[in-house]
């Protein structure tokens, strides 16, 4: 009686449906990031011109997407997990490239150019 009991509890049908709930989640925080990237994005543009803040926020939801995306790869088509990895690396890249030029500046107009 206790194996049929813990059959059952590890049954396809009972992990699917958790798993399906995770998707589920996963899905919404997907939508929710590219949503507030589209609008972040829309007011840049509006302005025709360069806006730090809202361009941080895009980059910022859309970094949390591309989270979403890698950590739940069952959830997601092998296309948008190597998109979000790739924007991940890039991301990773840019701050790290970013952090460099910081180190090495040499003027205060270098570190106001390259340190924020």
């Amino acid at each position: 009686m206790g194996s049929f009991i813990l059959g059952r509890a590890t049954a396809p049908g009972i992990a699917s449906r958790a798993e399906s709930a995770a998707c589920d989640d996963a899905q919404a925080v997907l939508q929710e990031q590219l949503s507030i990237a589209d609008e972040n994005q829309s007011v840049v543009e509006a302005r025709q011109g360069n806006s730090p803040e809202e361009e941080g926020k895009a980059e910022q939801a859309l970094r949390t997407g591309a989270i979403a995306v890698t950590q739940n790869p069952d959830c997601f088509s092998a296309s948008e997990r190597a998109t979000a990895q790739t924007y991940l690396d890039n991301w990773d890249k840019n701050a790290a490239d970013a952090a460099a030029k910081c180190a090495s500046a040499q003027t205060s107009l270098d570190r106001s150019v390259y340190c924020g």
